[in-house]
């Protein structure tokens, strides 16, 4: 009798939830208000690319507020969490020790963080206090169909064209803000549309590809978030082709970071899900740990960047002084900081003088968002802002646990492990987006804006 009861309550249901996705379309009437919201932005991603990445939260942001308002008549927003104050703090800092210590004041020294790091935490905010959970399922389907987009530029790029050199074209933001008509590597790179790198060539000689994202390392970043995103899928097939998409973008991106900290996020994954032993609170204590060592004891730091340099070189032929030059920018970085002892509370604010004359972007405190942008440019004080919320984002992560994907928990420690050596990238704010609103059960939560 109750086997009887089971399978008719069990039937109910699945006659209660029609399937997302038929015939590879998403059925755009089952989803909620969220989920065609993200769906949209996701999807959307070349046209955010020919708009102008550097302020797309913000655009987002009043669109949602607009929304809210008109609809309800009041945001009502919950008490702003720990996570929360302290991204909004980081940005604000950020934005006043880059504007106090540059001898010029820019625009964008203000509204760089701001548009970063404090719109992500007002983001989280609403997500917080409207409790936003997004079906993993709906998110997988928006991924693969910009998988295929990139698939698709690739092929005539590539294949067609045979990446042809060009002068690349201002995005709508870099035209608004009058910028040089021709491109500079490294500076400015989000006002520009650039495909793909003609002059960096991988070791099977194409080209390298960012696509539609200011630069090979931001792809890398997010491909691989779709890639642990692939394997939480429920569908194998599905599975299967949208991880072999992401590897085979991951590769094109050439990023040797991603390469090296790709397989091995997949091989924690993989003892995790495989290992009975294992219980789900020793994930958070892995990424506890990662943390701690990465934030707190910067000689570990020096010891992975020393460990990463010496086994990317295996992988690093495509382009040879990369390794040199981040080498040497690492090593001056690292001697600013523990030399000069007035300037470590409160930070430089703005990167040194370049290791390599006549290429700028090779400043000292660059190229690693730990070594550069938290110890080297924003101090003590910047840097424990930062590990605040950082930490206290996982908290809130742990806490949530229940019906949350393990990718959203892999995807903080793959990033916390690329801060070493690569800088917060644009799409960082994305992922961290989705990995709070991430779901993996099937029944949608409804309520108000970006719910019901």
């Amino acid at each position: 009798m109750k086997q009887q009861k089971y399978l008719l309550a069990r039937s109910c249901r699945v006659e209660e939830q029609p399937s997302l996705i038929s015939r590879g379309v998403i059925r755009w009437r089952v989803l909620t208000q969220a989920e065609r919201f993200f769906c949209v932005c996701i999807v959307l991603t070349p046209l955010w690319w020919v708009i102008g990445w550097a302020y797309i939260l913000p655009i987002w942001l009043t669109v949602v507020a607009i929304y809210e308002i008109r609809c309800n008549g009041t945001l009502d927003l919950k008490t702003p969490s720990l996570s929360v104050i302290s991204a909004i703090a980081f940005g604000l800092y950020r934005a006043i020790c880059t504007s106090f210590n540059s001898p010029e004041v820019k625009p964008s020294f203000l509204l760089a963080p701001i548009a970063s790091f404090c719109c992500l935490g007002l983001v989280i905010w609403y997500c917080q206090s409207k409790d936003i959970r997004i079906r993993i399922e709906v998110v997988g389907w928006a991924f693969s169909i910009l998988v295929v987009q990139m698939f698709l530029v690739w092929i005539v790029a590539q294949l067609i064209l045979g990446a042809p050199y060009y002068n690349p074209p201002l995005s709508l933001f870099g035209q608004l803000t009058d910028k040089a008509q021709r491109f500079i590597p490294g500076v400015g790179n989000t006002n520009y549309l650039m495909p793909y790198l003609p002059d960096d060539k991988i070791a099977t000689g194409l080209a390298r590809f960012s696509f539609f994202f200011p630069g090979p390392e931001a792809l890398a970043l997010l491909v691989g978030f779709m890639g642990l995103l692939a394997l939480d899928l429920k569908n194998r097939s599905w599975s299967v082709v949208l991880l072999l998409g992401c590897t085979f973008v991951l590769f094109l991106s050439a990023t040797r970071s991603n390469w090296i900290t790709f397989p091995l996020i997949l091989i924690i994954r993989f003892l995790i899900v495989n290992s009975k032993r294992v219980k789900s609170w020793l994930i958070f204590c892995l990424i506890a740990v990662v943390s701690f060592l990465l934030f707190s004891l910067p000689p570990a730091t020096d010891f992975i960047v020393n460990t990463f340099i010496n086994t990317a070189e295996s992988t690093g032929n495509a382009r040879a002084d990369s390794t040199e030059v981040r080498a040497l920018i690492y090593q001056r970085t690292w001697e600013a900081i523990t030399n000069e002892s007035e300037d470590f509370v409160f930070g430089r604010g703005v990167p040194g003088l370049t290791v390599l004359p006549g290429y700028a972007p090779a400043q000292v405190g660059s190229h690693s968002f730990l070594l550069g942008t938290l110890l080297y440019r924003s101090g003590f004080l910047g840097t424990s802002i930062f590990a605040t919320f950082w930490i206290s984002l996982l908290l809130w992560f742990y806490q949530t646990r229940k019906n949350r994907p393990i990718c959203s928990f892999l995807i903080i420690l793959y990033i916390t492990i690329t801060f070493s050596v690569m800088e917060l990238e644009s799409t960082t704010p994305l992922i961290l987006i989705l990995c709070a609103a991430l779901k993996t059960n099937s029944n949608p939560i409804a309520g108000s804006m970006l719910h019901a």
